[in-house]
């Protein structure tokens, strides 16, 4: 066994050192990886606490995959003494049941994932008392959706449209 002491590593870092790489489609449709530095990272991590309320004992459920945008509200989540409860993936029968069980208060997910949950049949008998905000992203949410996802949360939406692509 190691022991371990509560010294800081003598790590030094750099504002340009990487931290990240996110695979994203960007606004051309060509694949690329898009490298994240400390600086960048830091930025995210920074815009998003400002933007998003977040409290200790939160509970955020990450349903999409963490090397994208779900992955960059694990630190700030954290950071503020909040819970990051994964998903090992979408599927919205298994996430109703997440929600009833976890009873999150953030979830994050693309226009897609809600409008599945909302055509799911058991959408109706799942509390989501406990969701204080739904944070999405990809593309605007239709007016339609819109009203039927106001039955079940009405809380804040947050749509986040991000330039992911990095230098």
């Amino acid at each position: 066994m190691v022991r371990y002491t509560d010294n800081e590593p003598s790590v030094k870092l750099s504002e340009s050192d990487p931290v990240t790489i996110q695979y994203t489609w960007g606004t051309t449709g060509q694949l690329k990886a898009a490298v994240h530095t400390q600086a960048t990272w830091s930025a995210i991590t920074a815009n998003i606490v400002t933007a998003i309320r977040i409290d200790r004992g939160d509970i955020m459920l990450h349903a999409a995959p963490l090397t994208h945008a779900s992955g960059t509200l694990v630190l700030p989540h954290w950071i503020r003494g909040a819970t990051n409860a994964i998903s090992p993936g979408f599927n919205p029968a298994q996430f109703l049941e997440a929600v009833k069980r976890i009873r999150p208060t953030t979830l994050n997910l693309v226009l897609t994932m809600i409008t599945m949950l909302l055509a799911h049949p058991d959408v109706a008998d799942v509390s989501f008392a406990s969701v204080r905000q739904i944070i999405y992203g990809a593309s605007p949410m239709p007016s339609e959706t819109l009203k039927k996802q106001s039955a079940y949360v009405q809380r804040y939406l947050f749509n986040i449209m991000v330039k992911r692509n990095a230098r």
